[in-house]
């Protein structure tokens, strides 16, 4: 028996058209598909969709559901932005979009150990798994086949888009690369305007580029229904950026104030409980640094209903600056693949404190997932350290802050996650890429320069290197780092350490913090499995 709930309260709505639901939506041929179209579309080609091959042709954010008696297929996009799970027993089968309604039908009770480590580890469940055994989720870019045999239900998974992969362009030039990043910029800036048709474009701006980007082309494109905001403790450095970028183009701009109390105020409300209830999918640290802006701009009436909001999220990481340099030099193979990414990004917490059996299984897991991928290879071994990236950072924590706006009722687009940003970018050489070279010299010059805008991200020279790594040789890392937190307590910039007491953080953060590397995020997932 085969059972599908998606009706996820806070969430996306669903469009229901034969046996096809859908939500979100896509591009065709620059043809926009969304929301019910989508479903329409799909139904007036049930008979002829070559799934799952013809999921590699669509480009956008979206669930797709068909379900016709025991037999079912489900999608979700690239980056896993409207998230699906199920899980199977005895003779059912369950589909939704509520990790938590999955899990109360399979009967799960017990967070799995392994699981567990991971999600403290890196702040979410890597691969098709959630924290419990028996509830699973569909990974980026992938689709599942599931058919009910005489009470046996065959699940096959299939992988639609591999990232990246592909063959690296030659013969290009700085400026060549310049030039179509621009070309590609203006074309995903028009997909968003056709897809916000009219209605208001919010953007959280920063003080870095991605969201700047967004602001600038958009300027330049002539779409003036736009505001911007920022948030943080007053005067903080990155909202005097945003306020100034959006002065020069003209946008309006809203600023939230955040403080220690009011962070402790809402981490012990009923609307937190609902937030995390409906947000972490079990199997991954709920999103939260820009959710009391959010929730006072809704609350002031400041952003209207309809609005959709466009963050810049991780376009740093196509563009290079998480490039890993030290497995393009030198020579490779799976050893020290493992070991350079547990070290980048298995770190939220101590690894000394689990079990070696516990960080084995990590380990074989990790492997497992990037199969396809050559690691004796450098380019092979950076590219399955950037598929990681992708798939367990980009679409699970960084996708998961669009829950934030999902929660408030708003609608949303991630315009540097659509098809052809991804497939642009994973075939730029890497010399165009380590230390974000092309996008660095594209954003002074054609960006910032023009339009007399801070031209904040320059490169670190030679001597801070060098300062840097021999202070990471000396081990002096998570000694200067536990110093420079233990006073942020009433001055970090966003103030979300109010969510705990000082003394916890004393504890927590400063004098547990032995490798330096705990943030809020090992707090949050700390917090959620009840692990100190």
């Amino acid at each position: 028996m085969i059972k599908v709930k998606l009706d996820n309260q806070y969430g996306r709505k669903w469009f229901t058209k034969g046996h096809w639901t859908c939500s979100g939506h896509t591009f065709r041929q620059e043809a926009l598909l969304k929301q019910s179209e989508l479903a329409e579309w799909l139904d007036a080609r049930d008979d002829d969709f070559p799934w799952p091959q013809g999921l590699e042709s669509t480009n956008g954010f979206f669930s797709l559901v068909r379900h016709e008696g025991e037999a079912l297929v489900a999608a979700v996009d690239r980056v896993r932005s409207i998230p699906l799970f199920y899980g199977c027993r005895n003779d059912s089968f369950f589909l939704s979009d509520d990790a938590e309604w999955v899990r109360q039908q399979v009967g799960d009770t017990e967070i799995d150990e392994v699981m567990k480590a991971e999600f403290l580890l890196t702040k979410a469940v890597t691969g098709p798994d959630t924290l419990y055994p028996n509830v699973k989720q569909v990974p980026a870019g992938c689709s599942i086949s599931v058919t009910d045999r005489e009470g046996n239900c065959e699940i096959k998974p299939h992988r639609y888009c591999l990232f990246p992969s592909g063959d690296l362009r030659t013969g290009l030039d700085e400026d060549t690369v310049c030039g179509e990043m621009d070309d590609l910029h203006e074309r995903i800036m028009g997909r968003l305007i056709a897809y916000a048709d009219g209605r208001r474009i919010v953007i959280p701006l920063s003080g870095g580029y991605d969201s700047r980007l967004l602001a600038v082309i958009l300027k330049r494109m002539q779409y003036d229904n736009v505001t911007c905001f920022s948030y943080g403790r007053e005067q903080n450095h990155e909202s005097m950026v945003s306020k100034e970028v959006s002065a020069r183009l003209g946008y309006p701009w809203h600023f939230v104030t955040y403080t220690n109390s009011m962070w402790k105020e809402w981490f012990e409300s009923d609307q937190k409980r609902q937030y995390y209830r409906f947000a972490d999918g079990l199997s991954v640290v709920p999103h939260i640094q820009d959710l009391p802006a959010v929730r006072e701009m809704r609350r002031e009436d400041v952003i209207p209903a309809d609005s959709v909001f466009a963050p810049g999220h991780c376009y740093d990481f196509p563009a290079g600056d998480l490039f890993p340099k030290g497995l393009f030099r030198g020579g490779s193979n799976s050893r020290r693949f493992v070991a350079f990414n547990l070290d980048a990004h298995y770190a939220q917490q101590d690894p000394r404190r689990f079990e070696p059996r516990i960080l084995a299984e990590i380990e074989r897991r990790m492997l497992e997932q990037l199969a396809d991928y050559d690691m004796n290879d450098n380019l092979g071994a950076v590219r399955a350290f950037e598929s990681w990236l992708w798939k367990e950072r980009v679409s699970k924590f960084v996708t998961n802050s669009m829950r934030v706006y999902d929660f408030y009722g708003y609608d949303w687009c991630m315009p540097f996650w659509y098809k052809d940003v991804m497939e642009w970018w994973e075939r730029i050489p890497p010399e165009f890429r380590v230390n974000k070279r092309a996008h660095t010299r594209y954003m002074t010059e054609w960006i910032n320069g023009p339009l007399g805008l801070p031209d904040r991200h320059r490169p670190h020279g030679l001597p801070f290197r060098f300062l840097r790594w021999i202070v990471k040789r000396l081990g002096l890392m998570a000694v200067g780092y536990r110093r420079m937190l233990a006073g942020s307590y009433g001055r970090h910039p966003l103030a979300f350490y109010g969510i705990m007491s000082s003394q916890t953080f004393e504890e927590f953060m400063v004098k547990a913090n032995r490798t330096g590397r705990r943030d809020i995020n090992s707090y949050l997932a700390a917090e959620r499995v009840g692990w100190q």
